[in-house]
């Protein structure tokens, strides 16, 4: 009699965690846990910049407000009513912050290996700029750990072909969805890898997804229009993001008072009718090179370069973490090359990577919110939930060297990453200019 070894593939790892796989998790939430709460005493004096006050500071009039995504908002007031102070907050966005690791790190073993999986948790835990935004009180680290979250939640699904599977995606992909609009990018990247794998009825079962995805956002949308008495979708800040988009309101985003929104609009429209061709190119090009530049908010809050001046003015030393001069630089080359690292390995990662269901979502998610720089206003902050996609390909990269260079020596590959290359050296020379900017 042969005795039969049942085989377990890297993609169920997630699913039956053994001593190992624990013992890996517990390290990456270790370290993430380690590098983002032992800055936390030093934040204390550290001033609400940007959208912070929008978040933390008490609302008395909401038809006087134009409205934001609400999740982060209701979690920043609900760590205000524990304790009032802005500690308290940043304190919950480097917990989300850290929670996000071992999810990165269960994805990369779910859709690579699990050796794959804890490389790329690891990455997470210390990547410069992830740790930065962990302490601001912006959306962004909420949203990356809802979107890695539903994203993970998604492969299961392809692995196991549950319905309920993908319905538990979807609902958590419509929560992220409350916490910042560009949760649209990740779930139609999510559905159109659906769409392109052999399953039996993927067509109702990704029309079943998108209405369970929209459910916590018409609940919003409802309630919030009842209370301040004017339609409500989710986000008024869109009309300003393209009016940014499209220079009409240079030097920074304008929210506008509800009643003038109407009027902005028209103005937007007729705008976009009017442009030439090549200036809805110029648009497009300037604000896709934004979206991928080297500047990051992380840069601009260690050196605090304003956009008038390289010398600190009073107004840009309410960003500073108030660091020597000197280590403020060397932080800021430290995040500027391990954004320049991580995008060359994943792109690199990207193009030797074997046709699997996660290279055509990475395809998707990044094609997706390149092509937001056609209408929307884009900064670095943008891109900055994203960047799980090329990390977990850089970290593919570093486990499986041989065998993904070995995948270059085919000339459509070897194309298309020079290709990619060139294109992002570009950006990054273009706008090398701008690091310390508001990015």
């Amino acid at each position: 009699m042969t005795l039969q070894v049942p085989e377990v593939s890297a993609s169920n790892l997630g699913d039956r965690p053994g001593r190992s796989l624990r013992a890996e998790l517990l390290l990456v939430l270790a370290v993430a846990a380690f590098v983002r709460l032992s800055i936390l005493p030093w934040l204390g004096g550290l001033e609400m910049v940007g959208d912070e006050p929008y978040y933390w500071w008490d609302i008395e009039r909401l038809d006087m407000l134009v409205l934001k995504p609400p999740l982060w908002r209701w979690l920043v007031q609900a760590a205000k009513w524990v304790h009032a102070d802005p500690l308290a907050a940043r304190t919950l966005c480097a917990v989300l912050g850290t929670c996000t690791a071992p999810l990165i790190a269960l994805l990369g073993g779910r859709v690579f290996d699990r050796k794959t999986g804890l490389v790329a948790g690891l990455f997470f835990a210390v990547y410069p700029e992830f740790v930065g935004y962990s302490h601001y009180l912006w959306a962004e680290t909420c949203f990356g750990f809802l979107a890695v979250l539903g994203t993970l939640l998604f492969f299961r699904f392809l692995d196991d072909g549950k319905t309920s599977s993908l319905c538990v995606a979807a609902l958590a992909c419509g929560v992220a969805w409350l916490s910042k609009e560009f949760a649209v990018i990740l779930f139609a990247a999510l559905i159109g890898t659906l769409l392109t794998r052999r399953l039996t009825g993927k067509v109702w079962k990704a029309g079943l997804a998108c209405v369970l995805f929209a459910v916590p956002v018409a609940i919003y949308s409802v309630f919030a229009s009842l209370m301040v008495g004017r339609v409500i979708i989710l986000n008024e800040t869109g009309v300003s993001s393209m009016r940014q988009a499209a220079g009409l309101d240079p030097g920074g985003i304008v929210i506008y008072h509800p009643e003038e929104r109407e009027e902005q609009a028209e103005e937007l429209i007729e705008y976009l009718r009017a442009r030439p061709l090549a200036q809805a190119f110029t648009d497009f090009r300037d604000t896709f090179y934004d979206l991928w530049s080297p500047a990051s908010l992380v840069s601009k809050r260690l050196i605090g370069m304003t956009l008038v001046s390289t010398k600190p003015s009073e107004k840009a030393m309410r960003w500073l973490y108030g660091l020597p001069r000197g280590w403020g630089v060397a932080l800021t080359i430290l995040v500027t090359w391990s954004y320049v690292s991580v995008m060359v390995l994943g792109l690199t990662g990207l193009c030797a990577c074997e046709r699997s269901a996660f290279r055509t979502f990475s395809i998707l998610v990044l094609a997706l919110l390149c092509s937001t720089a056609l209408l929307l206003f884009l900064a670095s902050r943008y891109r900055m939930v994203f960047l799980f996609v090329p990390l977990l390909h850089a970290a593919h990269l570093t486990t499986n060297a041989p065998a993904l260079f070995e995948r270059l020596r085919e000339p459509r590959r070897a194309l298309a990453l020079l290709a990619l290359l060139a294109l992002f050296a570009h950006v990054v020379f273009t706008k090398r200019h701008a690091i310390g900017f508001y990015g």
